[in-house]
């Protein structure tokens, strides 16, 4: 097997670290999540100092920092609505937050932020937000208190349906399932939890769920993903290692993700 030199491992390294650049003004605290826009080169961050920060987020490399939302705590996640002018986020406070960046352009170096208005809230911080564009046109937003709510903005009333994790285990006098991660694809919701509780929804009946699983993974989940065609989930976890997995969970299609994993691994 043909290894490269050091020396040549020394100079691919440089010139990847020149592809590289550092978005001006970044958060003083740590960052929570990234949303690019779904229209633009924005680049949203939400950060643990209470602040989302939109950023030029250019092909030639992050621009200039565009404009700046805060809450009165730390946030957890952020989303793009349907259109860039809409910038979701939530965090510690359990509050959903809804900002408009295209009414409010602060320059990076003033001192305010934008106001937001409030969608609704959980009982508890919200950890994972998600939007689905082309089904429902419906903003997810998932919590620590277990709940997963849907919320629909061109309703007077926006909250349309609440579900919740682990729902099972609930009823069978066990404690409650914290969400932790989330993501959509088709008219399904994938939902990540404590005890490696994954859970699939219906997003046009979320009052119940498709079906429950625990992850193939043995550590706390991280981090959850559809691919796009609706098939699979990939879970990533606490000690650095990832899985991928079917929805479908008859044994025709658990036999179909091992050649697929195997075959990438080769």
């Amino acid at each position: 097997m043909h290894r490269d030199s050091p020396l040549a491992l020394m100079s691919k390294a440089k010139a990847d670290a020149a592809l590289i650049t550092t978005c001006p003004a970044p958060p003083p605290d740590s960052v929570s999540a990234l949303s690019f826009g779904r229209e633009s080169d924005m680049l949203a961050a939400a950060s643990w100092d209470g602040a989302v920060r939109v950023y030029n987020g250019a092909a030639t490399g992050c621009g200039e920092l565009l404009w700046t939302g805060a809450d009165t705590d730390p946030l957890l996640d952020c989303t793009f609505g349907v259109t860039d002018d809409t910038l979701f986020a939530a965090g510690l406070s359990g509050s959903v937050l809804c900002f408009d960046p295209s009414q409010q352009q602060l320059s990076s170096t003033s001192s305010e932020s934008a106001t937001a208005s409030v969608v609704g809230s959980h009982d508890g911080p919200v950890s994972s937000l998600c939007y689905d564009p082309f089904v429902t046109n419906t903003l997810l937003s998932a919590g620590w208190d277990g709940a997963v709510k849907q919320w629909d903005l061109r309703t007077a009333s926006p909250l349309v349906a609440t579900a919740r994790l682990g729902a099972v285990a609930v009823a069978a006098g066990g404690g409650v399932t914290k969400a932790l991660s989330m993501d959509a694809t088709g008219h399904k919701l994938v939902v990540a939890g404590t005890n490696r509780v994954i859970e699939v929804f219906d997003l046009r009946r979320m009052g119940r769920f498709l079906q429950a699983r625990e992850s193939s993974l043995a550590s706390q989940t991280r981090r959850v993903r559809c691919s796009p065609d609706g098939e699979r989930f990939v879970v990533a976890g606490m000690e650095g290692r990832i899985a991928v997995e079917m929805i479908d969970p008859s044994p025709e299609a658990q036999v179909r993700i091992i050649v697929t994993i195997t075959a990438y691994i080769t």
